[in-house]
C-alpha cells in the first residue's frame, strides 16, 4: 500500500464512496467490502499531513473538529447541527428527518423509521424526553431545533423502548450572543399555496439569557385516492367489484412558539424556564364514493363531509442544575404538558342516483394531560470514571370523546356516545459508567428499570389494566485501532423494548363510514393482554475518520425479539365481520447494515471543487415465527434505503445542493393467508442559498421533483376464492421561496 502515492489513495477512496451510493447501486442493492481498505490506505497521509501542520511555529492553535462530538461520544450517535438542518429552508420536520443516514418515511402521513421500522420500534424523544399521546412532531418548526440526535443503539440514561434505534430533537439552548432574525417563505404544490414566517429573539449577559421564537404557517392542499377491489370465486370469475374514489380540500393554518429564560447565579447554579406552544386550524372538505360496478352496493356510495378542527396545545417546563466537587453536577426537571383538539365533521350521504341517504353529525374531543420529573446526578471517580444515576416518573391523562347523530331519510334521529379514558403512570431509574478501560479502548456500562401502569376505561367495554417492567443492561465498546488514531470499532450489546400503545390495548372497534368491511379493509381492534416485545440486540461498527470533517462507516446490528407483536386479520363470527386485532405471536428477528460516507471533496482532491458529499446505504430484513415464508417480515420493515447528497459553493455568497433518496418497495405477510406489496419511491430535493449580505440571505428549494403516485396493493386467499385490492394516492412536487434576515 505504500508504493501508492497519496493522490492516488484519495481518489480511490472517493471513487468508492461514490459507488456507495449510486444510483446504479441503489436500485440493485450492491454494497462493497472495500471502503474500509481504502479508508485505511487514507489515514496515514492524513496523519502526516497533520503532523506537518502541527510543527509550524512554536504555538499550537487546533480548534475541535466537526465530528470530534461523533468520533469520541462513547455510545454511537450520528448528530447533525442547525446548520446542516436548516440549509435547504425545510418548513416541517419530517422533511429534515427524511435526509437522515438510516431513517426514512412510512409512506404518506408516516412516521420517521430507523432500520426500516417505525411505530413503536423507532424512539422519538424531545430533549431526551418521551412526550404525551397529544404531541406530534409537526408541532416543532426547524427554526425550533438546535440539533437532531440518530441513536442506534440504547443508552441508560434514555429509555429504551427503542428497538430500532431513538431520534432525540434538541431543541434550541444557545444564548451566547444577541440575535435577532426574521424569515418569511412562500410557495406551491400541487396548484396549491403555502406561506409562513418566523422571527426570533435572543440575548444574553453573565447572569441572564432569552431566547424567543414565534412562528406562523398556512398551507392549502388537494389529496386525491383512489382504489380497486376485486373478488373471485375458485374459478377466478369476477362476483364482486369494489371502486373508490376521494378528492380531498383542505386548509390548515397555525401558530407555535418556543420562549427560553436562563438565570446563572453567583454561586454557581443556574435555572431555566421553557416554554412550547402551538394553535391550529384545519378545514377539510371531502368527495368520496364508493361504487360496486358487480355485486351488491355499498350503504353510501357517495359522501360529502366538511370536517373543521382546532387543536391548542402548551409545554412549559423548569430546569435547575447544582454543581459539586471539581466535576459533579445534579440536574433536574419538572415539565407539564397540555393538548386539547376538537372537531366538528357533518356528513351528507347520497344513493347511487344522488339522492339523500343520511345526515350524519359527529362531534370528537380529546384532551391530554401530563407531569414529568427527571433527574441526574453525574460525578467523576478516580479522576477516570464519568458515573451518572438518574430517575424518571411521569403521570398522562387522555380522554377521548364521540357523539355521533345520524338522520336517515324519513326516520327518527339517532343518538350515538362514546367515552375512553387512559391514565398511564411511568418510573424509571438507571446508572452507567463511562471509563477508559486502556489507552485504546473505553468502556460505557449502564443499568436501566423502567415500569408503566396503564388504566383504561371505555363505555363500551368497562375498565382494564395493563402493567410491563423491563430491566435493560446495556454494555458498550470503542476501541481506536492501534497505529491507526483515525479507526476505530464500535460494539454494542443492549436489551430494548417496545410497549403496546394504548390504541393497541383499547378493545373498541368503530365501523367505516360506508360500513364496509372484508379481509383487505378489516375492521380493527386492540387488545387488552398484549405484553411488551422484548429485545436482545448487538450493534458493531467500524468508522474511519479523515481531514477535518470526513467520515466513512460501516455498521450492522441484529435484533432477538420475543412476544412480537403481530397484527392478526381473522373473521368474527359473533360480530359476522373481518377484524384485525393485535396479537403476541411468537418471536421475530432482524438485521441489517449500513454504509455512510460524508466528506468534503478537497478532503480527497485538494484540487477539486468546495463540495460537501454525503452518502448512506441501508439494508434491512427481518422473520417473524409466526408467518410463513415467503413475504416474511416485520412491521412492514422497509427493505433498502439510500440516499446521496451534495452542497456546493461555487462562490462565497452562493450555495447549491440537492439530495436524492430511495425507499425500496417491498412484499409483506400481514396474515396466514394476505400479502401487501408497497412500490419503490424515489424523491429529489434541490435549493440554491444566495447570501446577499451577512445579514440578508435568500433560499430557493424545490422538494419531490420525481413524483410517482403511491401504489398499494393487496392480496387474500379466502374460504371461497380470493381476493385482491390495488390503491393509489397522488403525489406532487412543490416549490419554495424563502429570505432571512438579521437585524
Amino acid at each position: 500500500m505504500s508504493a501508492i502515492s497519496a493522490p492516488v489513495r484519495a481518489q480511490l477512496t472517493l471513487a468508492i464512496a461514490m459507488a456507495l451510493v449510486s444510483p446504479t447501486a441503489i436500485a440493485q442493492a450492491q454494497t462493497t467490502t472495500t471502503a474500509d481498505s481504502a479508508a485505511t490506505a487514507t489515514a496515514d497521509a492524513d496523519k502526516a499531513a497533520a503532523e506537518k501542520t502541527t510543527k509550524v511555529g512554536t504555538v499550537k492553535v487546533q480548534g475541535a473538529s466537526d465530528t470530534d462530538e461523533r468520533r469520541n461520544e462513547s455510545v454511537s450517535k450520528i448528530i447533525y447541527k442547525r446548520d446542516d438542518l436548516l440549509k435547504q429552508g425545510d418548513t416541517s420536520i419530517f422533511d429534515v428527518l427524511k435526509r437522515l443516514p438510516g431513517v426514512s418515511q412510512g409512506g404518506r402521513g408516516g412516521g420517521p423509521r430507523m432500520r426500516g421500522l417505525g411505530g413503536g420500534y423507532t424512539q422519538i424523544l424531545v430533549d431526551g424526553q418521551a412526550q404525551g399521546s397529544g404531541f406530534n412532531l409537526s408541532q416543532i418548526a426547524p427554526e425550533m431545533i438546535e440539533r437532531i440526535e440518530v441513536i442506534p443503539s440504547a443508552t441508560a440514561e434514555n429509555s429504551t423502548r427503542a428497538v430500532a434505534g431513538t431520534i432525540n430533537v434538541v431543541l434550541r439552548k444557545n444564548l451566547s450572543r444577541s440575535q435577532r432574525k426574521l424569515s418569511a417563505f412562500g410557495g406551491t404544490g400541487g396548484g396549491r399555496d403555502m406561506g409562513g414566517a418566523n422571527i426570533t429573539f435572543s440575548n444574553s449577559t453573565p447572569t441572564f439569557g432569552y431566547n424567543v421564537m414565534l412562528g406562523t404557517m398556512a398551507m392549502d392542499s388537494e389529496t386525491q385516492s383512489s382504489s380497486e377491489e376485486r373478488r373471485f370465486d375458485d374459478n377466478g370469475n369476477l362476483i364482486a367489484q369494489r371502486l373508490n374514489a376521494s378528492d380531498v380540500d383542505s386548509s390548515n393554518r397555525g401558530l407555535m412558539s418556543m420562549t427560553r429564560l436562563n438565570w446563572t447565579f453567583p454561586s454557581g447554579d443556574s435555572m431555566a424556564f421553557q416554554m412550547m406552544a402551538n394553535v391550529g386550524k384545519s378545514e377539510s372538505v371531502a368527495d368520496v364514493s364508493y361504487l360496486s360496478p358487480v355485486g351488491a352496493q355499498a350503504a353510501i356510495p357517495y359522501s360529502v363531509t366538511e370536517t373543521e378542527s382546532k387543536s391548542r396545545g402548551a409545554r412549559p417546563s423548569l430546569e435547575y442544575t447544582h454543581p459539586f466537587g471539581d466535576a459533579g453536577t445534579f440536574s433536574t426537571r419538572v415539565g407539564l404538558e397540555y393538548d386539547k383538539s376538537k372537531s366538528t365533521s357533518p356528513l351528507t350521504g347520497y344513493d347511487v342516483n344522488h339522492n339523500l341517504l343520511i345526515d350524519r353529525y359527529w362531534v370528537s374531543e380529546n384532551t391530554s394531560r401530563g407531569i414529568k420529573n427527571n433527574g441526574k446526578i453525574e460525578n467523576t471517580i478516580a479522576k477516570k470514571h464519568k458515573v451518572s444515576t438518574g430517575w424518571e416518573f411521569g403521570t398522562d391523562n387522555t380522554e377521548q370523546v364521540r357523539n355521533q347523530w345520524d338522520t336517515p331519510v324519513g326516520q327518527a334521529t339517532s343518538y350515538f356516545t362514546d367515552k375512553v379514558s387512559v391514565k398511564i403512570n411511568r418510573a424509571a431509574v438507571f446508572a452507567q459508567d463511562e471509563f477508559p478501560v486502556s489507552k485504546d479502548v473505553s468502556a460505557y456500562l449502564g443499568l436501566r428499570w423502567e415500569g408503566s401502569k396503564t388504566y383504561v376505561n371505555g363505555l363500551q367495554f368497562g375498565s382494564f389494566t395493563n402493567s410491563t417492567s423491563v430491566l435493560s443492561p446495556i454494555a458498550n465498546l470503542l476501541w481506536r485501532l492501534p497505529g491507526k488514531e483515525r479507526d476505530q470499532i464500535r460494539v454494542g450489546l443492549a436489551r430494548t423494548y417496545n410497549q403496546p400503545g394504548s390504541s393497541q390495548l383499547i378493545p373498541r372497534a368503530t365501523p367505516s363510514i360506508d360500513g364496509q368491511n372484508s379481509v383487505n379493509s378489516p375492521l380493527s381492534t386492540g387488545n387488552p393482554q398484549l405484553r411488551p416485545e422484548l429485545s436482545m440486540g448487538l450493534d458493531v461498527a467500524y468508522e474511519h475518520y479523515f481531514g477535518k470533517t470526513g467520515f466513512m462507516g460501516l455498521s450492522a446490528y441484529y435484533r432477538d425479539i420475543d412476544d412480537a407483536i403481530t397484527n392478526i386479520i381473522q373473521f368474527d363470527n359473533s360480530m359476522n365481520l373481518w377484524v384485525s386485532r393485535p396479537e403476541n405471536a411468537g418471536t421475530a428477528k432482524a438485521w441489517g447494515a449500513t454504509a455512510e460516507a460524508k466528506f468534503p471533496l478537497r478532503a480527497l482532491l485538494p484540487t477539486g471543487p468546495d463540495m460537501d458529499i454525503r452518502s448512506n446505504l441501508s439494508w434491512n430484513r427481518s422473520r417473524v415465527s409466526y408467518w410463513s415464508a415467503p413475504y416474511n417480515a416485520l412491521a412492514s420493515q422497509t427493505p433498502l434505503t439510500g440516499n446521496f447528497g451534495f452542497d456546493w459553493r461555487p462562490s462565497s455568497k452562493m450555495t447549491l445542493g440537492s439530495d436524492l433518496s430511495y425507499n425500496q418497495g417491498r412484499t409483506s405477510r400481514t396474515s396466514d393467508n394476505s400479502i401487501a406489496r408497497t412500490w419503490s419511491i424515489w424523491n429529489l430535493d434541490a435549493f440554491v442559498t444566495y447570501k446577499f449580505t451577512p445579514k440578508l440571505l435568500l433560499r430557493a428549494s424545490a422538494n419531490n421533483l420525481l413524483p410517482k403516485d403511491e401504489h398499494n396493493y393487496a392480496y387474500s386467499d379466502l374460504p371461497v376464492g380470493y381476493s385482491e385490492r390495488d390503491s393509489w394516492s397522488n403525489n406532487y412536487r412543490s416549490y419554495r421561496l424563502m429570505f432571512e434576515y438579521k437585524f
